[in-house]
């Protein structure tokens, strides 16, 4: 695709900071690149519920990579073929029961239900109780499949946690680090595995795919661009000595700048 750019860009901390929409600047600058004929990807641990706004302030038209790469789907293509790594609700509900005695909150997710076995509204930031059935203090059914589950408890008790969740196989455990929670995902499901899956369908190659991110679960997906920048308020180690540091930080539309930049806007 001459001439034509992949752009596959990370929401918090990236494109946006604390949960809020990218700024009015950031969202004019990627509405230009899309209209000019651009693909820009995005791509978040969230569901695809957070970010139809910015999907649709964009006029995005290309797929999108949620729950950290367990979903790519096209929003407005029903012919793109949706990758998806799912675990079962028997695996959720044996880690439910070999670690409830010390688990402070447990949600997990499918296609169309939210449990929330604990009621908290803290995940509530994280995946949003509005546009899906919410189910609280259930677990799910053993044969629904899931894309995502979130735990939390005390630290002491991570690496119980991560032992007992990784005992299952092709089960995956992540400790979020800067806040008390953690995560499950099925082995193989990352970013760099969805663009990779996007690049192939849409024919874009690497040399022709600019990536931007900010965290640990971004490295695979900067690793698959051919351009690749870790932004300036990036605190992950590898991130900052891999790959190219932006000028500015999220907060200050960097990743915005850094495209006006390799674009020539």
């Amino acid at each position: 695709m001459a001439n034509k750019k992949l752009i596959a860009v990370d929401i918090d901390g990236t494109i946006a900071t604390d949960g809020n929409m990218p700024s009015a600047f950031t969202i004019e600058t990627l509405r230009k690149i899309n209209s000019l004929g651009h693909t820009v990807v995005l791509s978040s641990g969230r569901p695809y519920r957070n970010l139809e706004p910015i999907y649709r302030e964009i006029g995005c038209t290309g797929p999108v990579i949620c729950f950290n790469g367990a979903l790519v789907f096209h929003p407005i293509d029903p012919t793109f073929p949706k990758l998806e790594f799912v675990f079962s609700g028997k695996d959720v509900r044996e880690i439910f029961f070999a670690s409830e005695s010390f688990l402070q909150s447990f949600s997990c997710e499918t296609e169309s239900v939210l449990y929330d076995y604990f009621d908290d509204g803290y995940i509530g930031s994280f995946f949003p109780r509005e546009g899906i059935e919410l189910r609280l203090f259930e677990l799910p059914k053993e044969g629904e499949k899931l894309y995502t589950c979130l735990m939390k408890c005390d630290r002491s008790h991570n690496k119980e946690l991560g032992a007992i969740c990784e005992s299952h196989p092709g089960i995956k455990w992540r400790d979020w680090g800067n806040v008390p929670y953690s995560e499950l995902y099925r082995e193989g499901a990352n970013k760099g595995a969805a663009l990779r899956h996007i690049m192939k369908y849409l024919g874009f190659a690497k040399e022709d795919v600019i990536a931007l991110g900010d965290s640990s679960n971004d490295i695979e997906m900067l690793r698959e661009a051919g351009t690749s920048f870790a932004m300036q308020n990036a605190s992950d180690k590898t991130l900052r000595s891999e790959f190219k540091l932006t000028k500015k930080a999220a907060s200050e539309n960097g990743a915005a700048l850094e495209l006006i930049d390799l674009l020539g806007l």
